[in-house]
């Protein structure tokens, strides 16, 4: 299969997985604190093996917000890669910013999804103790979106001459 435009499919991609990871990350931190309350509570499972069982788990656990980044990053460097490598006619250069404009909308509107999720009482210790990359992130999504795409642009027509 000889695809092209793969760059934009993978920004919107990279709007919506990230917003999975930082809502999956919320629940993974709940269910993480109600793994520890419950084992605390119950004799069974308060044994030294169960505790460094839970303790593994939480320092993983706390490892969300680098993940995250982590992830934030790899998309935006494959996408750039991926631009450069692309051959792509000038002349697809207005349906391109076309598509990142609604893109930047779409990453808008995820925005404002997280904002509204992490506001909710249940999540908002969390947030802002744990996740504070994530929440910055998720939180000016559409910024990221538009550097990323208008790099991703630039990779894509700088090369000089149509292909």
């Amino acid at each position: 299969m000889n695809k092209k435009g793969q760059v934009i499919e993978d920004g919107f991609f990279m709007i919506i997985f990230l917003l999975f990871l930082g809502i999956g990350a919320l629940v993974s931190f709940v269910v993480m604190d109600k793994v520890v309350e419950t084992s605390q509570n119950v004799t069974q499972l308060n044994t030294t093996q169960v505790q460094a069982a839970i303790q593994s788990g939480q320092t993983v656990n706390d490892m969300w917000d680098y993940i995250i980044l982590s992830v934030m990053v790899a998309f935006a460097l494959g996408v750039l890669i991926l631009g450069y490598f692309l051959d792509v006619s000038s002349v697809f250069a207005p349906i391109y910013i076309l598509i990142m404009l609604i893109g930047v909308v779409v990453a808008a509107v995820m925005s404002y999804v997280w904002e509204q999720v992490s506001v909710a009482p249940v999540w908002v210790s969390y947030v802002s103790t744990k996740l504070p990359i994530t929440d910055h992130i998720l939180s000016h999504l559409a910024v990221y979106y538009t550097l990323v795409a208008g790099m991703a642009m630039v990779a894509l027509y700088a090369k000089g001459g149509d292909r």
